[in-house]
């Protein structure tokens, strides 16, 4: 079986060596008439680093056979979209470190297809930060929100 305690420990080592330095945080606007969507990315951090971010679209509730499923197997967490045009992500602040304290805000627009349910999206925000300049990027905190509402930053009490 898989070692619980092991994992755990691997998920806190990572976490001591790429420390969450930011907070995210995501305002949607939605036309159900037009099926435009406005996503604005808010990211704050309290130091001094570059970051990029990923934006997806995810869906739950599809329906859709499966090998070995049932005809009607129901799939969650369907990425529909990602914004970047690849892994590495969208730049923000013009690939310059952020200053700490000062939001930096990212506009992005996509309309939605006929056939994505909206009702059953949300948008997955990810900001990343690098330790080797910028040659690749690390998660360093995330959020979301169904489409057409908000989600704030997240306070760690």
């Amino acid at each position: 079986g898989v070692n619980r305690e092991a994992i755990k420990e691997a998920v806190e080592e990572e976490l001591e060596l790429f420390p969450t330095t930011c907070g995210v945080a995501v305002e949607t606007e939605y036309d159900k008439s037009s099926r435009d969507l406005q996503i604005t990315t808010k990211i704050t951090s309290n130091v001094s680093a570059r970051y990029k971010y990923h934006i997806f679209l995810v869906e739950d509730g599809i329906e859709y056979s499966q090998s070995g499923a049932d005809a009607g197997y129901i799939h969650d967490n369907v990425v529909r979209k990602m914004f970047a045009t690849d892994v590495t992500g969208l730049n923000i602040n013009k690939k310059n470190p952020f200053t700490p304290g000062v939001e930096v805000t990212a506009v992005n627009s996509a309309k939605l297809p006929e056939d994505w349910n909206a009702d059953n999206m949300r948008v997955v925000v990810i900001a990343m930060t690098t330790a080797d300049g910028g040659v690749t990027f690390n998660c360093n905190n995330a959020n979301e929100c169904k489409v057409g509402e908000k989600a704030g930053y997240l306070i760690k009490e």
